[in-house]
């Protein structure tokens, strides 16, 4: 009797060790063990992930397990964005274009002629039978079109001249492109191609100068526009006639980092750094809903099924909530669980969040490495720098910080080498 009694407490306990389905709150799924989730996409009863590094993967049960869906992939490649079209999937990825599988990842092939050599694929969408890729190296991606899934690829960017095309968005017949980049003179803003990306029109009225687009999410002639730069959200009722910022009720846009929308129904989903937010009046009101989620999720994007909202972090993580109206409610959150940060802490965010961006962004790493240094992260400062020097071996203050760096950590050879480098380079550094 007393075994039974203790065999039954070992299954009661077992039970509660797995998180339970009671729709009250996000629920971590099994990791894919990939690392950084750059893009989640649903298919049916399908859930892919992409990952940095660490290949595409597959879930059939809602992120209970994964299996690696790697057949035909390069190694050793930043996969950046998923799409699908009906039983196609599509993978963009960093300098080796973009890859088709047409069995849910089960093999996949290459789809680049037409995209030029070493060509990054930042993001993807379906409009139709075409498909658009935002293409280019960090800072310079244009659009292209694919009209046979992926085989072969024009230009499709009259009108887009200047810009830096990041993210894309289809509505009915109507394709948008958000463009801008941070550090960057580049054109700014959305515009629209009602005709498979012939040609494209700036559609900024409302918008505010230097209104960099991150992500754009659209449903019928409503679009939503989000900015790099604090993490704002802007709305348009007509297809990008005019736009309204409709941020309020959001944290402060010094302690923001937005990085995803999606929308479900008239529920409209924003990912971000310090969690998830949502909104079913176009941005009227927002509510956080982050019971479960830790403090600081890292959010890097969001998909959602007819059934759950799926949520992918930089830490590798996947997370999901049921859409159903009990779990929503549940689900709020009040939103000083996620304390304000600093400056620097914010700064730093926005860097990390455009080098996931764009990874061989110099400039950006430099100044993601002096960010550190003013909070002494001594760690993460030297990383940030030895990865300038490698993509910018001429950057001779690049070579002085990454010495003091070393020469902090006692690495006084490497210390003096860096010193060295930067000397030969800018002698006039060393200059009293």
């Amino acid at each position: 009797m007393r075994n039974r009694a203790a065999a039954f407490l070992l299954v009661v306990a077992a039970f509660l060790s797995f998180p339970q389905a009671s729709g009250a709150q996000w629920v971590q799924a099994k990791a894919p063990k990939g690392g950084w989730i750059t893009s989640l996409a649903v298919s049916g009863t399908n859930l892919f992930a992409s990952t940095r590094q660490g290949g595409i993967f597959l879930s059939t049960d809602n992120g209970a397990s994964w299996k690696k869906v790697n057949s035909g992939l390069p190694k050793n490649t930043d996969f950046q964005c998923l799409a699908v079209s009906g039983p196609d999937l599509f993978v963009g990825t960093v300098e080796k274009g973009v890859f088709i599988s047409r069995d849910n990842g089960a093999s996949w092939k290459a789809g680049d002629p037409g995209l030029p050599a070493g060509a990054s694929a930042w993001r993807l969408a379906v409009l139709g039978a075409k498909l658009f890729a935002s293409v280019g190296p960090d800072g310079n991606a244009t659009v292209f079109r694919s009209d046979d899934g992926g085989a072969n690829w024009t230009l499709a960017n009259s009108g887009l001249s200047g810009t830096n095309v990041f993210c894309l968005a289809v509505s009915g017949t109507n394709l948008f492109a958000g463009a801008g980049v941070p550090f960057s003179n580049k054109k700014y803003g959305v515009f629209l191609s009602t005709n498979n990306g012939a040609s494209w029109i700036q559609v900024n009225a409302g918008l505010p100068q230097k209104a960099e687009i991150l992500c754009l999410a659209a449903s019928g002639t409503n679009l939503f526009a989000g900015t790099w730069a604090m993490g704002r959200v802007f709305f348009s009722k007509n297809n990008g006639g005019w736009w309204a910022n409709v941020s309020e009720g959001l944290p402060s846009p010094l302690s923001f980092s937005l990085s995803a929308l999606v929308m479900s129904g008239t529920n409209l989903f924003l990912g971000s750094f310090r969690g998830v937010y949502s909104t079913r009046d176009n941005g009227a009101t927002w509510t956080a809903i982050n019971q479960g989620l830790p403090k600081e999720p890292l959010i890097e994007c969001l998909a959602a099924s007819d059934t759950d909202l799926f949520a992918g972090t930089e830490d590798g993580k996947v997370w999901r909530l049921p859409l159903s109206e009990d779990s929503l409610i549940k689900a709020q959150s009040s939103d000083p669980d996620h304390p304000e940060t600093s400056a620097l802490e914010d700064e730093i965010a926005l860097y990390k969040q455009v080098l996931s961006l764009m990874p061989d962004n110099a400039e950006t790493w430099e100044k993601l490495g002096e960010s550190y240094v003013k909070i002494g992260n001594d760690k993460e400062a030297l990383a940030a720098y030895k990865k300038v020097v490698k993509l910018k071996p001429d950057n001779a203050e690049a070579w002085y910080a990454l010495g003091g760096c070393y020469e902090k950590a006692g690495r006084k050879e490497d210390a003096d080498k860096a010193f060295e480098r930067a000397k030969k380079l800018k002698p006039e550094l060393f200059k009293k």
